[in-house]
């Protein structure tokens, strides 16, 4: 995830994906993109990468982002281009629905956990989850589009909005010290299906810096060498609600 000034130097990246409508409207928005000397994509299968440009209002995301070995370009093989970011919903809007780094076309740095909020104990907006089961062929509000595999009955639909109840005690629960960051947050705004996991429930965090230590890991960390499944151990999951889709808070800054 990185901020980048208005005097970046501008580069193409590759589309992967070929098709006309967005898909070619996309490999257009891709051709002159402010990518920082240096940019790291995010470990793991999806390779996500994100561009914030204040000066020009400006967001960029990617998903399966990666230099070629032998042109040294950047490719990928989806995304999106979001203008006007500070006003934004928070999702892609008509006509391109379907751009985005996630499956939901819901931004890819909402929701994510920075690190400067883990140092100061506060989140201040709903979270970005994942969940295994998510329902095939429907999604609900705020997410355009999705993934889902499973017909189960208790699949959830991605862009479901969860809450722990404002009457739960959290500090009477004596939760790991992150585990209770993440269950205020979700009391106070919840938090949003956007993906399919390969975990039981995932949440997202900012990646650890490429050239310094990292927050996350040994006994000094924000996990304090435990596991994530030890750190949630006893996480009140049992205790979270559904909003009804037909609440909007994402419009509430």
């Amino acid at each position: 995830m990185y901020t980048v000034p208005q005097s970046q130097k501008l580069v193409t990246v590759n589309l992967l994906t070929s098709g006309s409508g967005c898909t070619s409207d996309l490999k257009n928005a891709f051709q002159q993109v402010p990518v920082p000397d240096g940019a790291t994509p995010a470990a793991g299968t999806d390779e996500h990468l994100a561009i914030w440009q204040p000066s020009t209002n400006t967001m960029w995301e990617f998903w399966a982002m990666d230099k070629n070995n032998s042109t040294h370009m950047w490719e990928c093989k989806w995304g999106g281009k979001m203008q006007q970011v500070s006003s934004n919903p928070g999702f892609y809007l008509a006509p391109c629905t379907g751009w985005g780094a996630t499956a939901t076309s819901l931004a890819l740095t909402g929701g994510l956990l920075l690190i400067d909020e883990l140092k100061s104990g506060v989140i201040n907006h709903a979270l970005a989850l994942a969940v295994v089961e998510t329902e095939k062929d429907t999604f609900v509000s705020p997410a355009e589009r999705g993934d889902g595999w499973s017909a189960s009955t208790t699949s959830i639909p991605e862009g479901t909005r969860f809450r722990l109840p404002a009457s739960l005690n959290i500090t009477d629960l004596k939760l790991n010290p992150f585990a209770e960051i993440l269950a205020f947050a979700l009391q106070k705004y919840g938090g949003l299906v956007r993906d399919t996991a390969g975990a039981m429930i995932a949440s997202y965090c900012e990646p650890p810096p490429t050239n310094g230590p990292n927050p996350y890991a040994g006994p000094n960390g924000f996990f304090h060498g435990l596991s994530p499944a030890q750190i949630l151990s006893n996480f009140p999951w049992n205790k979270l609600q559904v909003v009804d889709p037909s609440w909007k808070p994402w419009t509430i800054s």
